[in-house]
This record gives C-alpha cells, sequence and structure tokens, in this order.
C-alpha cells in the first residue's frame, strides 16, 4: 500500500465534496502529515465510483510517509 501527501489546502478543498454517500478518508502520518491511500486512485476516474474525486487526487503527490500508529482503544 502507498501513501500520498495531502496539504492542508488540498484537505480543505477535499471537505468541500466530501458531502455525499462516498467519502474519502485523510488521516496524519507517524511524521505529522495528513496522507490519504492511493488505493482509491483506480476507482477516481471517468465513470468510477470516486469519479468525484478524480481531480483532487491528480494534485497528489508521493509519499514515504506511513500512518501513525493508532491510539490504544479504552476499555469500558
Amino acid at each position: 500500500m502507498s501513501w500520498l501527501i495531502v496539504t492542508d489546502g488540498q484537505k480543505a478543498n477535499l471537505q468541500s465534496i466530501n458531502t455525499g454517500s462516498v467519502r474519502v478518508n485523510v488521516i496524519r502520518s507517524a511524521q505529522g502529515n495528513w496522507i490519504v491511500c492511493d488505493d482509491a486512485l483506480t476507482e477516481a476516474i471517468a465513470g468510477g465510483p470516486l469519479e468525484l474525486f478524480s481531480e483532487w487526487y491528480a494534485g497528489l503527490q508521493p509519499s514515504s510517509d506511513t500512518p501513525a500508529p493508532r491510539p490504544p482503544r479504552k476499555k469500558t
């Protein structure tokens, strides 16, 4: 799995198109940056389920960042 770096501006642009039933989630990397998985690139094409996001994905650059570890769940 590879990751793409997301700038603050790109993240803000995503919020304006992330309104439908299909959403793209941006997460923090271990290095403190915003990243998104590149798996969705194959679906962000004309006629694909993520067509609305195709221009947004086109502006992203590859990253060597990795996701930050998830904090442990609190036991209830």
